[in-house]
């Protein structure tokens, strides 16, 4: 049962990590240089990804929002 345990850790580490690293490959296309974020590129995107979208952008300034916090900025910003 450990090991297990073990292997879907391992297995979501590895799942976190390559969808970290779509996140920043779409970020680079949606921020500016001084990380200022495109409201419009956002508003772009699928609804499944901007949330990940603006918390990895709010990560990059030390911010980890509550789920119900980072909903209220989404639905603000993109409506």
């Amino acid at each position: 049962m450990a090991d297990n345990a073990a292997r879907s850790a391992q297995l979501c580490a590895q799942h976190q990590a390559l969808l970290d690293e779509v996140l920043q490959e779409k970020l680079v296309g949606l921020q500016s240089q001084d990380k200022t974020l495109s409201i419009n590129g956002l508003h772009a995107q699928p609804e499944r990804w901007q949330s990940a979208l603006l918390r990895s952008w709010l990560a990059q300034f030390g911010l980890n929002p509550s789920a119900a916090w980072l909903l209220n900025l989404q639905n603000q910003l993109v409506s």
